[in-house]
């Protein structure tokens, strides 16, 4: 299993999202979503997600991201997103060799499943390192699951 580890700078957060389904027009009727169409539900998301993240931020997508396979509009989304690096987990609904298309140094693709070690510069917190399993899919087990953790 990969293992990335971040370490965060004191004006740097972590997000993590999954399942906007980008492009997906029955995913508002599905879910219940309150757009009109996938234009404005396209819009609204990537407005939000630029509302909250930063370009110096860092965004775990874990899965679903787009319903779409051109690697060209994938690309010309990413532009359109905010953040310093982008994790992109594959959901069911990926077709990674799009994504493999996309030239952009933000942009880094996953296996299907990866533990993240987060840690922080602050002293404040005195370097604290917190252990999480990213993936798409529900995980039955996990390491550590014995512990407790």
């Amino acid at each position: 299993m990969l293992k990335i580890n971040i370490t965060l700078k004191d004006n740097q957060k972590l997000y993590f999202t999954s399942d906007l389904h980008l492009g997906h027009r029955n995913v508002i009727r599905f879910c219940d979503r309150p757009y009109e169409n996938e234009k404005q539900m396209n819009q609204c998301l990537i407005d939000n997600w630029n509302s909250t993240i930063t370009n110096n931020d860092i965004v775990f997508i874990l899965g679903d991201l787009v319903w779409f396979n051109d690697s060209h509009a994938i690309k010309r989304l990413f532009e359109r997103l905010n953040g310093q690096e982008i994790y992109v987990i594959p959901g069911n609904h990926d077709q990674m060799k799009s994504y493999h298309r996309v030239d952009d140094p933000r942009i880094k693709l996953v296996n299907d499943i990866c533990t993240l070690y987060v840690s922080t510069e602050n002293n404040r917190y005195n370097k604290t390192i917190i252990e999480i399993v990213c993936c798409h899919y529900p995980l039955m087990t996990w390491a550590h699951r014995e512990l407790g953790a």
